[in-house]
């Protein structure tokens, strides 16, 4: 019987978690070479250009490079969006409102 909460996992479920695991971080560190620095409204940013594991990726980045930037931004073509990724504190809420055409998300 399973605590409740706990989640146990097969061989097969534990090895495909895993290789998960690993494709997105080929994939943040792939991103991370592509990095575009720029300055938007004031604020040091790094752009990049991706379409899959936006929130893994932008986390990531935040992550290695908060004492460098203000935030991230993610561009996705295919979805003709961009999202934006911070732990600085900017109220990006607030930016996003600023920039016309734009709408804020969760």
């Amino acid at each position: 019987m399973h605590k409740k909460g706990v989640v146990k996992f097969d061989k097969t479920e534990s090895l495909l978690s895993e290789l998960r695991q690993e494709e997105i971080s080929n994939y943040i560190d792939q991103c991370d070479q592509g990095l575009i620095r720029t300055s938007i409204m004031g604020y040091q940013v790094e752009a990049v250009f991706a379409e899959s594991s936006r929130n893994e990726l932008g986390n990531a980045l935040s992550r290695k490079y908060k004492d460098e930037l203000d935030f991230i931004m993610i561009i996705n073509f295919a979805r003709s969006s961009f999202s934006l990724h911070t732990v600085n504190g900017v109220d990006l809420g607030a930016l996003v409102e600023a920039i016309p055409g734009a709408k804020g998300g969760g």
